[in-house]
């Protein structure tokens, strides 16, 4: 081969050489952004559900009030009838 010919392969192995290691670079951080993205998906779902946790736990409250509240309107309501009944009859 001649000398020319040899110089000009050499300057494309280089090139290519050079590709390839900024195809490289760019994987790499695009590796890490992947994994701080995971990391932060993580973050968020863990978030959620101690969210969504904390929204079962005031459902069963506000059922468990909303019971005692109709227990307590019903007792209202028997006290009235009871009453009425007493003046009725007076």
């Amino acid at each position: 081969m001649t000398e020319e010919r040899l110089d000009r392969l050499e300057g494309m192995m280089s090139q290519l050489i050079t590709m390839v290691g900024n195809l490289h670079n760019s994987m790499s951080d695009m590796q890490k952004d992947m994994k701080e993205m995971k990391n932060v998906q993580k973050e968020h779902g863990q978030k959620f559900e101690s969210i969504e946790l904390r929204i079962d736990k005031m459902e069963t409250k506000n059922e468990l009030r909303h019971h005692e509240v109709l227990k307590h309107l019903k007792r209202l309501e028997k006290d009235q009838d009871f009453i009425w009944e007493k003046a009725a009859r007076n």
